[in-house]
């Protein structure tokens, strides 16, 4: 058996080591497809395992350290479509062609662009994003207080319509007109809050759109604010965390309720 005891996901600055030797190219052999789009801020490169993260995962080794699952030697970025054509066909992209796959692009020059510090920041707080959204889950049932560690999936009994009966109204200060579009695109999109803690500053997202002004302390404060404010009225729920980087929050029922009323 391996040892499950290390990293769960690679490190920050191995993802900006990998981004780096990547030259803003996906892995795959001819494509062209750019990592993370400059004048638009998109991320389309994905980082995969050359040996599964899981028992589950294509090419996983029983016998790999944690640390050497989730280290530089394992790891090689691709586009997110070669990244599923890879691990779709896993006989075809054995273990062996993808080493031979990042050796030969992490020594090429041609096609490649110079390091761009704030898109390397944007790629590594993706990566962060994708191993929070596809880790393992804890889930606990019946909970009345208290979070688990890592990741949570929490299904209460008790729902907040006390609060619900408050904040019916948009205009109602217990809850800004900030915190009522929070909760409208969440509701409209995949029902999550994504709090990102970038060396940049604290980002929250809904539906991969940013919600607040990076970087500018007063509005970082403001949504930092609305989403404690959200989550204390049991409007949301922590469902996953990666260390200090993400938290990802989940609408409960109660907030679609909301939302619905509001229409």
């Amino acid at each position: 058996m391996g040892n499950r005891s290390g990293p769960t996901e690679p490190s920050r600055p191995t993802v900006k080591r990998l981004y780096a030797l990547t030259g803003n190219r996906c892995a795959f052999p001819g494509c062209p497809t750019r990592l993370v789009d400059r004048a638009s801020g998109s991320v389309v490169g994905e980082v995969c395992h050359i040996k599964g993260e899981k028992p589950s995962a294509p090419r996983y080794d029983a016998a790999q350290t944690d640390l050497e699952r989730h280290g530089f030697d394992n790891l090689i970025v691709f586009c997110n479509v070669h990244h599923k054509v890879v691990d779709d066909d896993h006989q075809t992209y054995p273990v062996e062609r993808l080493l031979k796959m990042k050796a030969d692009h992490e020594s090429r020059l041609e096609g490649k662009e110079p390091l761009d510090e704030q898109a390397s920041e944007a790629f590594a707080s993706a990566v962060t994003v994708y191993f929070v959204q596809h880790g393992s889950v804890i889930q606990t049932t019946n909970q009345t207080g208290g979070q688990v560690a890592h990741s949570i999936t929490n299904n209460y009994v008790l729902q907040a319509i006390g609060q619900l009966g408050r904040m019916k109204v948009a205009g109602d200060p217990q809850l800004p007109q900030q915190a009522v579009q929070l909760l409208r695109e969440a509701a409209n999109g995949d029902g999550m809050i994504l709090v990102l803690h970038a060396d940049a500053g604290l980002a929250v997202l809904v539906n991969g759109k940013q919600a607040n002004e990076i970087g500018n302390p007063r509005s970082e404060a403001l949504y930092r604010g609305i989403v404690e404010s959200l989550r204390s009225a049991g409007l949301i729920t922590l469902t996953q965390t990666s260390g200090s980087y993400a938290e990802v929050y989940k609408l409960t029922h109660a907030a679609f309720q909301l939302v619905d009323a509001m229409k």
